[in-house]
């Protein structure tokens, strides 16, 4: 066992394979025959179950020459500061276009978001006016238009007045609808815009 362990080792060697290679390839010919041995083997027919020192040292040095040239892995620390750089990277992206979006909404959204608010109040206001007139023109039997004084009929001022007040509830209805769709397309582009920032966060 002596023998064959002192060849192997020098074979190694011979082959230029690193001394913490050797210390572990020498232990586990050891191992070997203490196994072998505490099984009734003999040394000689351990021995013969082995291939030559040299030839064994020859393809122990290629293999670890081929583990040697492999790249190596990533270690965890490497991994964890390269998720680090990219997390850096996406934060700066966001903040960029999370600049670029506030720009959009103070220098676009917000003026046309305010602008249809003014119109869709403005037009609520429309069955408001005409609900008023047509029970104004029921009661009172003198209107005034533009500074000139009207005095009707009490059938038409009933008319009139049921006409408006009909209209002002078909107006009432649409506007109603416009509220809804205002509502819609406002919330859709806001979650949109942070839909957005979301992505590069």
């Amino acid at each position: 066992m002596n023998s064959f362990i002192k060849s192997l080792s020098n074979a190694l060697y011979s082959e230029n394979v690193g001394k913490f290679d050797i210390d572990k390839i020498i232990a586990s010919y050891e191992n070997y025959f203490k196994s072998g041995l505490n099984s009734g083997k003999s040394e000689a027919e351990l021995i013969d179950m082995l291939e030559d020192p040299n030839l064994l040292a020859k393809n122990f040095s290629k293999r670890l020459n081929v583990e040697h040239a492999r790249p190596q892995k990533i270690s965890k620390e490497q991994d964890k500061n390269q998720n680090k750089k990219e997390r850096i990277k996406r934060s700066t992206g966001a903040i960029v276009l999370g600049l670029i979006l506030v720009s959009l909404i103070n220098l676009i959204a917000i003026p046309v978001t305010l602008g249809l608010l003014a119109a869709l109040l403005a037009l609520s206001a429309v069955p408001v006016i005409f609900v008023i007139t047509g029970i104004s023109l029921m009661i009172y039997d003198i209107i005034f238009v533009n500074g000139y004084q009207f005095a009707l009929s009490i059938l038409t001022r009933i008319a009139i007045g049921i006409g408006l007040i009909g209209l002002s509830i078909f107006i009432l209805i649409g506007v109603y609808y416009l509220w809804v769709l205002f509502f819609k397309l406002i919330a859709g582009f806001y979650s949109r815009m942070a839909y957005l920032i979301r992505r590069y966060e």
